[in-house]
C-alpha cells in the first residue's frame, strides 16, 4: 500500500474530505514535499482520521460550508426556474427583488438612466462610451451568467446556440440589470463587500472567485442570489 502513487492515494483517503484537504495549505505542502509516498500517505491520512485534531476540525467545517453553499446554489436555481415561468408582461427584475410578480405601465424604474452598454448613469441610446467588455468565452454577454459549473450546479448552458442573442436563460432581465445597479448603489446588496471604484476594477471583481468563503463561486453569482432574496 505504501508504494502506491499519490494519484491513487487521493482515492483511497476518504473522498468526503479529499477536495477540502487539497485546498488546505498544510496538505498542499505535504503533497509537494520530498518525503516518500509512504510518509505523505500517513500524514494525509492522519488529517482525515483525526489524529491532527485541529486540522481535521478545519476540514470538517469546510465540508459543512461546502454543503451549505451547494444548497444555496440549488435554491437559487429553483428560484430562477420559477421566475422563468413569468410571462413577458411581468418585470423579471422587480419580481425577483420584491419577491412577487410585478408589472409596470412604463419602463422599470429600477433601471431608469442606467446604461446597458457601458454601465454608466445615462440612457443607453445616448451613450458615446465603449462597451463594458465581459470575459470572452466564459460568460453569456446577454444575461451575464457565467457558463461554468459550480459545485455541480450550472446556471447557464455552454452551447453556442443558447448564448448571446439566442439566450433564453431565466436570469436574463435580472442579473445584468442588478449588477449595473449595484455598481452605482452598493446598498441594494449591503451584505456583499465590493471596493471597486472603476469599471475595470468592477469587471475583475464580478467574475473573480469570492473571497468571502464561497470558494470558486464568482461574485456575480452572489449578486444573483442577493437579487432574488
Amino acid at each position: 500500500m505504501y508504494n502506491m502513487s499519490l494519484k491513487y492515494m487521493r482515492y483511497v483517503i476518504d473522498m468526503r474530505y479529499v477536495i477540502d484537504i487539497l485546498y488546505n495549505t498544510s496538505s498542499s505542502a505535504i503533497i509537494k514535499s520530498r518525503t516518500s509516498c509512504r510518509e505523505k500517505y500517513l500524514e494525509l491520512a492522519s488529517i482525515v482520521d483525526g489524529e491532527m485534531s485541529q486540522t481535521s476540525s478545519t476540514v470538517r467545517i469546510r465540508l459543512d460550508n461546502f454543503e451549505m453553499l451547494r444548497s444555496r446554489l440549488h435554491t437559487m436555481s429553483r428560484k430562477l426556474v420559477t421566475l422563468g415561468r413569468l410571462s413577458a408582461s411581468f418585470c423579471r427584475l422587480c419580481s425577483a427583488v420584491e419577491g412577487m410578480p410585478k408589472v409596470h405601465t412604463g419602463g422599470c424604474p429600477k433601471i431608469f438612466n442606467h446604461c446597458f452598454k457601458c454601465i454608466g448613469r445615462h440612457a443607453s441610446s445616448t451613450c458615446t462610451e465603449g462597451y463594458f467588455q465581459l470575459p470572452k468565452g466564459s460568460v453569456c454577454w446577454t444575461c451575464w451568467v457565467p457558463l461554468q459549473c459550480m459545485f455541480g450546479v450550472r446556471f447557464h448552458s455552454d452551447r453556442k446556440d443558447e448564448i448571446g442573442a439566442q439566450c433564453s436563460n431565466p436570469a436574463r432581465g435580472i442579473l445584468k440589470e442588478f449588477a449595473i445597479i449595484f455598481f452605482h448603489n452598493r446598498q441594494v446588496a449591503p451584505s456583499i463587500q465590493c471596493s471597486s471604484t472603476t469599471k475595470e476594477e468592477y469587471l475583475n471583481w464580478l467574475f473573480q472567485a469570492s473571497s468571502a468563503g464561497e470558494g470558486q463561486v464568482p461574485n456575480i453569482i452572489l449578486l444573483l442570489e442577493a437579487a432574488m432574496k
